[in-house]
């Protein structure tokens, strides 16, 4: 399994929103609030996953996620 994971949310600008990272294989989640501490707007916004094992960092391509409450 992987050591670590981590987890970066960006809005439609690539403007980083939100970065987490969790030792382990442990699950990561975006709580919709912005660095500020304000709450997200409804949209579309990318993420990016990473994990390491044995050293080396592995990045999936850039996913779309839609924000609607």
């Amino acid at each position: 399994g992987a050591e670590s994971l981590g987890i970066r949310v960006y809005n439609n600008a690539y403007t980083l929103l939100y970065k987490g990272e969790a030792a382990g294989p442990w699950g990561l989640g975006w709580n919709q609030v912005q660095f500020q501490g304000l709450p997200e707007a409804n949209g579309i916004f990318f993420y990016v996953l990473a994990a390491k094992r044995g050293g080396q960092s592995v990045k999936a391509p850039p996913q779309r996620l839609m924000l609607l409450r």
